[in-house]
């Protein structure tokens, strides 16, 4: 109950825009709950919306060390990797997020960004897009446009 009330706090000010807030308390709970994964997840997203991509990457590989299938940092870890240039590394992240938790739809969306446009295998992205748009009911307009797109340099029907 004490954790979950932290948590809730982190999480609540988070969505507020407190992040200095929500980091003190989070960084609490990683020394009160040293093996809770989600504390160090939520520090990731916090350092990687203030650009500490470091601290960002640091928080998320040690979340996925307490909880391996943690989807949420497996993705960041992706695209961290992914803006570092180290695309094989990203996809390994990509594709472990999505194995986690197949209907995580950003680990789909992402994936097909480093797909697309960074290893050049169009079809395969075109694969992720789709899945990202039946997980979101087709609700991201730019993705669509992507598709469409893709399709046609794909030679894929649509």
């Amino acid at each position: 109950p004490v954790a979950s009330a932290a948590f809730d706090a982190a999480l609540k000010a988070m969505a507020g825009g407190k992040d200095a807030q929500a980091e003190k308390i989070l960084l609490k709970m990683t020394q009160d709950f040293p093996r809770f994964s989600g504390p160090h997840a939520n520090l990731g997203i916090i350092y990687f919306r203030a650009g500490k991509r470091d601290k960002a990457e640091a928080a998320f590989l040690r979340a996925v060390e307490i909880k391996p299938k943690n989807a949420v940092s497996l993705d960041y870890l992706g695209v961290i990797n992914r803006d570092k240039g180290h695309f094989k590394e990203a996809a390994g992240f990509y594709q472990r997020a999505i194995k986690a938790d197949p209907e995580y739809a950003y680990a789909h969306r992402n994936y097909g960004i480093l797909l697309e446009l960074y290893m050049g295998k169009l079809k395969q992205a075109l694969a992720q897009y789709e899945q990202y748009q039946k997980l979101t009911k087709g609700e991201d307009k730019q993705v669509a446009k992507w598709i469409v797109d893709l399709s046609r340099r794909s030679g894929a029907k649509k």
